[in-house]
């Protein structure tokens, strides 16, 4: 198990690499501009990350290979953005993003898996890519009056009409099929895009 926990941050960056079974990985930060990645390679881990703030722009990704893993996430403020790319059986994705202008990437690639969303404000959108076996949920404009949320979701049987979508996580100049990287998430990975 490993948590890193810090007072008031701003533009502060927090990793935490994880492989084996049965682990537990957490992140807090509170302030503005801060950025979390937390990967895991197992099976049975859960990964947690929380960022809160009144103003917001944080950014959280998360990346798990294994199967039966938890990754969850909570945000708080404006203008956040999360991303999450499971690749395995039996996942479960949840996230609550509280707030306005915040932006949720899922991707969830194998069978039995399960996503779940709730977006608490307005001008929000959410994401959610499943192959496989799958189910979702999105929960937007909870407990504020207006609109203009987004929800987009894909859902095929592995590779099925859509191709592989697991292309998108393949390494700038890599042959396709060959180098997959479930770490990589393209704009931000500043190792791989060369920034």
């Amino acid at each position: 198990d490993f948590s890193a926990v810090s007072g008031d941050s701003f533009d502060g960056v927090a990793f935490q690499d994880q492989s084996g079974s049965g682990n537990d990985a957490t992140i807090n930060q509170f302030g503005l501009g801060n950025d979390s990645r937390q990967t895991q390679s197992g099976s049975e881990n859960t990964a947690l990350t929380i960022q809160t703030s009144e103003g917001g722009g944080n950014i959280s990704a998360q990346s798990q290979v294994g199967w039966s893993n938890n990754a969850e996430l909570g945000q708080a403020g404006a203008g956040n953005l999360n991303y999450q790319v499971q690749h395995g059986d039996s996942n479960n994705s949840l996230v609550s993003q509280n707030g306005t202008d915040n932006v949720n990437n899922t991707f969830q690639y194998g069978n039995y898996n399960d996503a779940r969303v709730a977006q608490q404000d307005v001008h929000n959108a959410a994401l959610i890519v499943q192959t496989g076996g799958q189910s979702y949920s999105v929960q937007q404009n909870l407990y504020s009056a207006g609109g203009n949320n987004q929800v987009d979701a894909q859902q095929t049987t592995a590779y099925g009409t859509f191709g592989d979508s697991s292309a998108l996580f393949h390494k700038p100049g890599a042959t396709p099929g060959l180098e997959l990287d479930p770490h990589y998430i393209p704009g931000l990975d500043p190792l791989h895009d060369g920034n």
